[in-house]
């Protein structure tokens, strides 16, 4: 009889991810997307205070009761010198709308939302990276957008 494990043949998913929540409606979320394609490293890191990414998406109410949203905002960064996150939550909004009604929700991304800890424990943002932003109810937020991060 040959061995089979039962641990290793389920699906190793969170039963409930992070920010799912009950609610008595449902949402749909589209339209994600980033205000540029490109940004420098350079001009982030000169100016920290600067939000020059804005990612939007639009959130619409689909059931057929009243209900609130915990839109959030998550970032992931690949090609750093460390090893980072596959999702690191940047923002959220809390937003109420009636049945078939849409809302465009906005996230600013500055210095604080794009920067990481590099392997000597300082916050820098690097050149050829690239930065997925996913926008959705959960950490299982389908939708997403991505820039690279350039000289």
């Amino acid at each position: 009889m040959k061995y089979v494990s039962r641990y290793l043949a389920v699906p190793n998913d969170a039963l409930f991810p992070f920010g799912h929540g009950l609610t008595y409606t449902t949402f749909k979320y589209a339209s994600v997307s980033l205000s540029r394609g490109q940004l420098s490293a350079g001009d982030l890191t000169a100016n920290p205070m600067a939000q020059p990414v804005v990612a939007t998406a639009e959130v619409t109410n689909t059931g057929s009761r009243e209900g609130t949203e915990i839109v959030e905002c998550y970032v992931n960064v690949r090609g750093a010198s460390t090893e980072q996150p596959v999702r690191n939550l940047k923002g959220f909004a809390r937003v109420s709308l009636k049945p078939g009604e849409s809302r465009t929700v906005h996230f600013p991304l500055g210095f604080n939302e794009l920067s990481f800890y590099n392997a000597k424990a300082q916050r820098t943002v690097e050149p050829d990276t690239r930065y997925t932003v996913y926008v959705g109810g959960s950490s299982t937020a389908e939708q997403s957008a991505t820039f690279d991060m350039k000289q």
